[in-house]
């Protein structure tokens, strides 16, 4: 039987239209367990540790774009090699994403946010259905 993981991170609220967080959006990650990717792991931790960093380091990209948290004291060229790192990574991987984007001008707050993501959402998993459904 078919595996599949899904990895979800969302950016943004659902509070009125900001102009410092004028989106809400939702990433979706898939990957098929049955398509094996631990070869590709290796690669990752190795770039991680010439760049300067522990191999098992967690990367989350909110705090290294805005230069937060262990990255706060990170200079641009390093942290711009870790994004370097995950796409390399990325790129040699099966795997697959999906991005929804809610511009909260255009489709509000609260309630209505959130009817307007269930939307595309549900849209995107009407039209991907066969990928979905375990055969």
């Amino acid at each position: 039987m078919r595996e599949l993981s899904v990895f979800c991170d969302e950016s943004g609220d659902f509070g009125a239209y900001d102009h410092r967080s004028p989106f809400y959006i939702v990433g979706l990650v898939f990957h098929d367990q049955s398509i094996d990717i631990q070869r590709e792991i290796p690669h990752l931790e190795q770039s991680i540790s010439n760049i300067g960093f522990s191999r098992d380091l967690t990367i989350h990209t909110a705090p290294l774009i805005r230069r937060e948290a262990e990255f706060v004291n990170v200079c641009m060229e390093k942290r711009r090699k870790l994004f370097d790192a995950l796409f390399v990574f990325y790129r040699h991987c099966d795997i697959t994403f999906q991005t929804f984007v809610v511009e909260k001008k255009k489709f509000g707050s609260g309630d209505d946010l959130a009817t307007r993501l269930a939307k595309v959402m549900g849209e995107f998993l009407r039209d991907n259905l066969s990928y979905f459904v375990v055969k």
